[in-house]
């Protein structure tokens, strides 16, 4: 499997590399391998004497002392569960997996980034960063999405432009798009829309990475599909509508992308007393 190598101890980069080929055969993304491989890298220069000297107090261990953000610890756990499971399957190592903790994720607050930073980030941006952003609130994908876009995703049909997504799972979904955004896209024809060294194109973190530089503040490229979510919303007010938009497998995750404001609920409850007055 072709990807940059990270520097670890030669005796684990073997045990890695078998696992990731497992992997990969079994048809995990290279996008995803190459974030595993990240992970595994990382825990494998803390324990230079190998492999076969973990235990799964060590592992315990190591995890408690990570200070990360919950999305973070849960993406890492999640490396290590699917490393340690293929590990005692292969006889490397024994009960580790029992030791790895479910991470809760607190519940968060919608948070979209706002339309006045959007446009002040656009107009500091070149013409790539400004449609990586557009896509993101304009558009509702995901970094992952849209870096993997290629320019005949986006096509023009009966009912206007629309573009073929591949989300989440290896997942794809057609979506309607604005018109300019459409014309863009296509312009790249049978060319990745980002091209770099990841299968073409860049990679997510990349993706997410010009983003965050471009847009002022803390606000990341996450809260553009907050921004979407909560201006279709209101839009429409269509749940169902938003969801498959985003891709979601549930309103329920769709729902914490949409931020209900103090005038909504003043509007609402206008027509609320206006119903029960009669």
């Amino acid at each position: 499997m072709s990807m940059k190598p990270w520097p670890v101890p030669s005796d684990w980069d073997v045990v890695i590399s078998d696992y990731l080929d497992d992997a990969a055969s079994a048809g995990q993304r290279l996008e995803t391998l190459r974030t595993r491989r990240s992970h595994l890298c990382r825990f494998a220069r803390d324990k230079p004497d190998g492999i076969g000297s973990v235990t799964p107090r060590m592992v315990s261990n190591w995890l408690a002392k990570q200070v990360w953000a919950p999305e973070t610890r849960r993406s890492y756990t999640s490396t290590l569960r699917g490393f340690f499971l293929w590990a005692e399957r292969e006889g490397y190592v024994v009960g580790v997996v029992a030791v790895l903790p479910s991470v809760r994720i607190p519940k968060s607050v919608p948070r979209p980034c706002p339309r006045a930073v959007i446009r002040e980030a656009i107009a500091a941006s070149d013409s790539r960063v400004e449609l990586m952003i557009r896509l993101g609130a304009d558009q509702g994908l995901r970094c992952g999405e849209i870096s993997r876009l290629v320019g005949t995703d986006a096509y023009l049909c009966e009912h206007g432009w629309e573009l073929r997504v591949m989300g989440k799972g290896g997942k794809e979904r057609s979506l309607p798009m604005m018109e300019d955004l459409g014309v863009l896209v296509s312009s790249f024809h049978d060319s990745h829309v980002f091209s770099g060294n990841i299968g073409g194109h860049l990679s997510s973190q990349t993706v997410g990475s010009l983003i965050e530089q471009a847009l002022p503040g803390r606000w990341t490229a996450h809260t553009l599909r907050h921004r979407f979510a909560t201006d279709l919303w209101h839009a429409t007010h269509d749940i169902v509508l938003v969801q498959q938009m985003l891709g979601h497998a549930s309103p329920a995750t769709t729902m914490k992308y949409i931020l209900v404001e103090g005038e909504d609920l003043r509007a609402g409850m206008d027509l609320f007393e206006s119903h029960v007055r009669g």
